[in-house]
């Protein structure tokens, strides 16, 4: 398989991990519970308070860097509504354009690791190896906001760490 389709293959993974988030709660689902009628802010369950505060924190204090994806929603430019390729490779925002999947990268990261103790773990140790002060929520949030490649794609750490985390809990429900 050639790098083109490999590229797109990701791309199309990415797609489709963000639509079943939109409406998926990893705190329910690491409690074999309904998933799919809400998502982490919706929870009424104790253990999903927590998420909820950090949900809040993240979103206030995320600032993206540039050309690294939607600035409201994390997610790449190429795949969220509110913008449209330019023909010259780089995007523009669409006048009244929304986000189809605002909240959606934050909601499924927190949501995943509240319900799923291997998968903080495992974070965890992902993040110390990047460099990223646990200790620190300020810390967490500024490298959250980082611009990254998605292969070709440009994109932030929020979107490549949701990714690796919705990928590792695939792999816990197994």
């Amino acid at each position: 398989m050639d790098r083109m389709q490999q590229e797109h293959l990701k791309i199309e993974w990415l797609r489709r991990q963000l639509h079943k988030w939109s409406n998926h709660c990893g705190v329910c689902e690491a409690q074999g519970l309904e998933t799919n009628s809400h998502g982490l802010m919706e929870c009424c369950g104790e253990e999903s308070g927590a998420a909820k505060v950090l949900y809040e924190k993240i979103k206030k204090g995320i600032k993206f860097d540039k050309y690294s994806g939607c600035y409201w929603c994390g997610v790449p430019q190429d795949i969220c509504s509110r913008w449209e390729n330019n023909g010259q490779g780089k995007y523009r925002l669409i006048g009244e354009g929304s986000c189809q999947y605002k909240g959606v990268l934050i909601s499924a990261i927190l949501g995943i690791i509240s319900g799923h103790s291997q998968v903080w773990d495992q974070w965890c140790r992902r993040l110390e190896r990047f460099g990223v002060d646990l200790g620190s929520e300020a810390g967490l949030i500024e490298y959250l906001g980082k611009k990254r490649r998605f292969d070709e794609v440009e994109s932030n750490n929020l979107a490549g760490e949701f990714c690796w985390i919705t990928a590792r809990s695939e792999k816990q429900m197994d």
